[in-house]
């Protein structure tokens, strides 16, 4: 019941194939997250 963050990626081939699969769960209680991106 605790608060979380799914961080899901799936990196892809120029063609547009999977390359590998990840989930990662992060626990409110247990992380601060910084989150920087940029516009492409």
């Amino acid at each position: 019941t605790t608060p979380c963050l799914i961080i899901t990626s799936a990196p892809r081939t120029a063609s547009g194939e999977v390359i590998e699969f990840g989930r990662s769960t992060y626990r409110s209680d247990r992380y601060d997250i910084t989150v920087a991106y940029r516009a492409t």
